[in-house]
């Protein structure tokens, strides 16, 4: 809104800070507590077979890069170093699905790319009504 930048994070705090403010709540604990369960959150029960719709349909999904041992990711990660990064546990993460090591050139993918879609699904569906139908009276004339 400002037009500077704040991470995901730091906008989370504060919201939850506004949140509370709003209803009169004054608890440190409370807000702790709260900031802690945010790491504890579960995915929701639709998700599983959210995902496995968009795999059925040719979505590539997305790769989970794991650290060695016990490193972190973060360290040699390009948009940590150019501080780009808004993963909530940077500098510490030890997984992430957007990591690109240093040194690697970025892959600007285009949206067909991500997800390419077959190509009857492009057609006009009208128009593929109106062939199909057209094929079935050709195969029908023949016969």
């Amino acid at each position: 809104v400002a037009g500077t930048y704040c991470d995901f994070w730091q906008v989370t705090q504060d919201g939850l800070d506004f949140a509370m403010e709003a209803v009169g709540l004054e608890d440190a604990e409370l807000r702790a507590r709260l900031l802690q369960l945010y790491w504890e959150l579960q995915a929701f029960p639709e998700v599983p077979q959210m995902l496995a719709t968009l795999k059925a349909h040719g979505h590539p999904g997305m790769p989970l890069y794991r650290a060695a041992d016990d490193s972190y990711l973060c360290p040699s990660c390009t948009y940590h170093q150019d501080d780009s990064c808004t993963f909530p546990k940077r500098p510490t993460a030890t997984t992430c699905t957007l990591y690109q090591p240093i040194g690697t050139p970025a892959v600007e993918l285009t949206p067909q790319e991500i997800y390419p879609i077959p190509f009857w699904r492009k057609v006009n569906k009208t128009w593929l009504i109106a062939g199909v139908i057209l094929a079935v009276c050709i195969l029908i004339n023949f016969l």
